[in-house]
Protein backbone atom coordinates (compact mmCIF):
# COMPACT_ATOMS: atom_id res chain seq x y z
CA UNK A 1 0.00 0.00 0.00
CA UNK A 2 2.85 2.39 0.85
CA UNK A 3 4.44 1.72 -2.53
CA UNK A 4 1.17 2.46 -4.33
CA UNK A 5 0.73 5.73 -2.39
CA UNK A 6 4.31 6.76 -3.15
CA UNK A 7 3.77 6.01 -6.84
CA UNK A 8 0.60 8.17 -6.91
CA UNK A 9 2.40 11.06 -5.20
CA UNK A 10 5.28 10.84 -7.70
CA UNK A 11 2.91 10.89 -10.67
CA UNK A 12 0.92 13.82 -9.25
CA UNK A 13 4.11 15.79 -8.57
CA UNK A 14 5.39 15.10 -12.08
CA UNK A 15 2.11 16.23 -13.62
CA UNK A 16 2.25 19.50 -11.70
CA UNK A 17 5.83 20.07 -12.86
CA UNK A 18 4.87 19.56 -16.49
CA UNK A 19 1.94 21.97 -16.30
CA UNK A 20 3.97 24.91 -14.95
CA UNK A 21 3.69 27.97 -17.19
CA UNK A 22 6.92 29.52 -18.42
CA UNK A 23 6.73 33.01 -19.90
CA UNK A 24 10.10 33.25 -21.63
CA UNK A 25 10.29 34.79 -25.09
CA UNK A 26 11.86 32.25 -27.42
CA UNK A 27 11.80 31.61 -31.13
CA UNK A 28 13.60 29.50 -33.69
CA UNK A 29 17.15 30.37 -34.70
CA UNK A 30 17.78 31.74 -38.19
CA UNK A 31 17.81 28.88 -40.69
CA UNK A 32 17.95 30.68 -44.01
CA UNK A 33 14.18 31.16 -44.30
CA UNK A 34 11.95 33.58 -42.46
CA UNK A 35 12.16 33.06 -38.73
CA UNK A 36 11.35 35.10 -35.66
CA UNK A 37 13.42 36.73 -32.97
CA UNK A 38 13.38 39.82 -30.81
CA UNK A 39 15.58 42.84 -30.17
CA UNK A 40 17.76 42.23 -27.12
CA UNK A 41 20.14 44.58 -25.33
CA UNK A 42 21.86 44.52 -21.96
CA UNK A 43 19.84 47.58 -20.93
CA UNK A 44 16.19 47.11 -19.99
CA UNK A 45 15.17 50.38 -21.67
CA UNK A 46 17.73 50.08 -24.47
CA UNK A 47 17.13 50.15 -28.22
CA UNK A 48 18.56 48.18 -31.13
CA UNK A 49 19.23 50.24 -34.24
CA UNK A 50 17.60 49.17 -37.50
CA UNK A 51 19.84 50.34 -40.35
CA UNK A 52 19.42 50.70 -44.10
CA UNK A 53 22.36 48.34 -44.79
CA UNK A 54 24.54 45.74 -43.05
CA UNK A 55 27.04 48.03 -41.34
CA UNK A 56 27.38 50.77 -38.75
CA UNK A 57 27.87 53.46 -41.40
CA UNK A 58 24.37 53.01 -42.83
CA UNK A 59 21.47 55.33 -42.00
CA UNK A 60 19.36 54.50 -38.92
CA UNK A 61 15.80 53.70 -40.03
CA UNK A 62 14.30 52.96 -36.62
CA UNK A 63 15.08 52.24 -33.00
CA UNK A 64 13.70 48.89 -31.87
CA UNK A 65 12.93 48.81 -28.12
CA UNK A 66 14.39 45.92 -26.15
CA UNK A 67 12.04 42.92 -26.52
CA UNK A 68 10.49 44.03 -29.84
CA UNK A 69 9.50 41.16 -32.12
CA UNK A 70 11.21 40.94 -35.52
CA UNK A 71 11.04 38.64 -38.52
CA UNK A 72 14.52 37.56 -39.67
CA UNK A 73 14.55 37.43 -43.47
CA UNK A 74 18.24 37.45 -44.38
CA UNK A 75 21.84 37.33 -43.19
CA UNK A 76 25.13 38.90 -44.33
CA UNK A 77 28.69 39.18 -43.00
CA UNK A 78 30.12 42.70 -43.00
CA UNK A 79 33.34 43.99 -41.41
CA UNK A 80 33.67 41.00 -39.08
CA UNK A 81 30.05 41.08 -37.88
CA UNK A 82 27.02 39.03 -38.84
CA UNK A 83 24.04 41.21 -39.69
CA UNK A 84 20.42 40.07 -39.94
CA UNK A 85 17.99 41.59 -42.39
CA UNK A 86 14.83 41.97 -40.34
CA UNK A 87 11.28 43.19 -40.66
CA UNK A 88 10.20 45.36 -37.74
CA UNK A 89 6.63 46.56 -38.04
CA UNK A 90 6.45 48.04 -41.54
CA UNK A 91 10.20 48.71 -41.74
CA UNK A 92 12.79 46.40 -43.27
CA UNK A 93 16.45 46.93 -42.45
CA UNK A 94 19.57 45.47 -40.90
CA UNK A 95 20.59 44.82 -37.27
CA UNK A 96 23.69 43.18 -35.85
CA UNK A 97 22.97 39.54 -35.04
CA UNK A 98 24.28 39.82 -31.48
CA UNK A 99 21.38 42.19 -30.76
CA UNK A 100 18.72 39.84 -32.17
CA UNK A 101 17.83 36.95 -29.86
CA UNK A 102 15.79 33.89 -30.59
Amino acid sequence: MKLKSLFIVLIATSAIGFSTNVSAKVGPAYNGGGSYGYACTHQTNGNVLLRSGPGQNYKVLARMPNGSDVNIIGERNSNGWVWYKVKFGRSVGWARSDYICS
